[in-house]
């Protein structure tokens, strides 16, 4: 008397010897099942999906000690005091953020303004006259 561990289905389990397996042993008890049952008797069969039982199947151990909280969809308000908060919550970030953009934009504004009106000075008749090359 062997004392080895012998599985019925499984990995290590005998391949079944008929041809098609799915088929099962009789055609007329296969007729009186429906696509869906026969599929998944092949699915089941085959040595990958009942080592594996499925997505995740036995691979990881289910975890303990998780807590999931959901609200109900009928508790939820989507958009709560959304013009009031967007109205004044961009005023309050504006005024935040105002002095640390507008002073380098205003000196950009500045430096390019100056560099236009020397150009357009330099490249009329009294700023060549000036630079003499007239």
């Amino acid at each position: 008397m062997g004392g080895g561990y012998a599985p019925k289905h499984g990995r290590y389990a005998p391949r079944s010897r008929l041809l098609f397996p799915f088929l099962g042993s009789s055609m007329v008890a296969q007729s009186l099942r429906s696509g869906a049952e026969v599929y998944e008797d092949w699915l089941t069969s085959t040595s990958l999906y009942s080592w594996q039982q499925g997505w995740g199947g036995h691979i990881a151990r289910p975890e303990k000690g998780v807590a999931t909280y959901t609200l109900s969809p009928n508790r939820q308000r989507l958009f709560p005091n959304f013009w009031h908060t967007a109205i004044f919550n961009t005023f309050r970030r504006f005024r935040h953020q105002v002095l640390y953009v507008a002073p380098p934009f205003i000196v950009a504004y500045s430096l390019m303004d100056w560099a236009v009106e020397r150009n357009e000075y330099l490249n009329s008749k009294a700023g060549r006259a000036e630079a003499g090359d007239e």
